[in-house]
């Protein structure tokens, strides 16, 4: 996540809860300092819109994960009511990754994930899934 808010709030709980192996980091999934195939599971509080290229983001999300390993996230996603599609027309450029849920499936499956799963919430489209 970019938001030092939900990391802080997301590392209370799980020292809370007495979860000691969880890695919260704030910023982007392209510079995530990771070897490969090290984490557990992932997600990802950012948005693929937010980025110019969210395939780079999302398959490095994959690469730091184990086979088998949940990813799961969120994203804008176009197709949802009309009201939030206009919306969404007039941030179009500030949504460089922004798509048709058909092209997000894609996106998703092809970074090598399968058994996707989405959940939409107005324009909003969660999704969870497992590393191949």
């Amino acid at each position: 996540s970019n938001n030092w808010d939900v990391l802080l709030e997301g590392r209370r709980g799980a020292q809370a809860a007495g979860l000691t192996n969880l890695y919260f980091v704030r910023g982007v999934a392209s510079l995530l300092p990771l070897r490969d195939r090290v984490i557990s599971g992932v997600w990802s509080g950012t948005g693929l819109h937010r980025f110019l290229r969210p395939e780079r983001e999302l398959t490095q999300m994959v690469r730091v994960t184990r086979p088998g390993a949940t990813v799961a996230g969120l994203s804008l996603v176009r197709g949802g009511p009309a009201v939030y599609d206009a919306a969404l027309r007039l941030g179009a450029g500030y949504l460089p990754g922004l798509r048709g849920l058909t092209d997000y499936t894609a996106l998703l499956e092809g970074a090598g994930l399968k058994g996707v799963r989405l959940f939409r919430d107005g324009a909003f489209v969660r999704f969870t899934s497992a590393r191949a």
